[in-house]
């Protein structure tokens, strides 16, 4: 075995990219599927479900999902999920006192 290291030959960006064309286009169909699903799954949500449970519910219709991958195709499509509204203490005053007066 060698002790030199071998420099990392330079690769055009251009060139790169035109090699791996074939691989993204072999994905195009099963990315626009699962962009689909997506737009399903959240508008069932009505629209508060983020990448996580959108994950969870496609692996339990027996699609296995990667969640990073759910996550870049809803940013992709811009479907994003609600974050929830926590209640202000004059709220949770509010709430309390028409509970017990």
């Amino acid at each position: 075995m060698s002790d030199k290291l071998v420099a990392p030959s330079p690769i055009d960006t251009a060139r790169y990219w035109t090699s791996t064309a074939p691989d993204r286009a072999a994905r195009d169909p099963a990315d626009r599927a699962l962009a689909g699903r997506i737009r399903q799954v959240h508008a069932g949500s009505d629209g508060t479900y983020g990448a996580p449970p959108i994950t969870a519910e496609l692996r339990d219709s027996g699609r296995p999902m990667n969640h990073k991958r759910v996550a870049g195709r809803a940013r992709f499509i811009r479907s994003a999920g609600r974050r929830r509204r926590t209640q202000t203490v004059s709220d949770q005053i509010e709430h309390s006192a028409g509970l017990f007066g």
